[in-house]
């Protein structure tokens, strides 16, 4: 079932990052992204930044709920790094993903330093999709499912 992002938001970042424990249950996550990186896989700096920059675009409050939102997002990241065996996680992202900057330089060092920490973990795979690859489709929308 969807809901409109809109609507929402209307009950603030924070709410929407809380919501539910979907990933708690998930033992197989498939996520493709063209233009960012999967929640999971943002660190604090990357994270941050996108939620401010979301927040002035829906003209929400950036005071605390950006902070709120953020640390419900990155709460999550534990059942990535610390895995089970239970759970598997498969991420394919477009190269120009890799190229949004957000958070300043330091943030997307820290960025890439997860990424590549997070390929070394054995349920993790990571595919990146090179730029100028030719294909039947323009990349769209990001998706996720379990």
């Amino acid at each position: 079932m969807w809901t409109e992002h809109k609507r929402a938001l209307k009950v603030g970042l924070k709410q929407v990052q809380a919501e539910g424990d979907i990933y708690e249950r998930t033992k197989l996550l498939r996520a493709y992204e063209s233009n960012r990186l999967p929640g999971i896989l943002q660190t604090p700096g990357y994270v941050r930044a996108l939620l401010a920059m979301g927040a002035r675009v829906h003209q929400l409050p950036e005071d605390e709920d950006v902070d709120g939102a953020a640390a419900g997002r990155l709460s999550r990241k534990r059942l990535l790094t610390h895995g089970t065996g239970l759970n598997r996680y498969s991420f394919v992202l477009e190269a120009s993903a890799l190229d949004l900057a957000m958070g300043g330089r330091e943030a997307m060092q820290e960025q890439f330093d997860f990424l590549l920490a997070a390929t070394r973990l054995p349920h993790v795979s990571l595919g990146i999709i090179p730029p100028g690859s030719e294909r039947e489709i323009w990349a769209g929308e990001g998706f996720i499912a379990n």
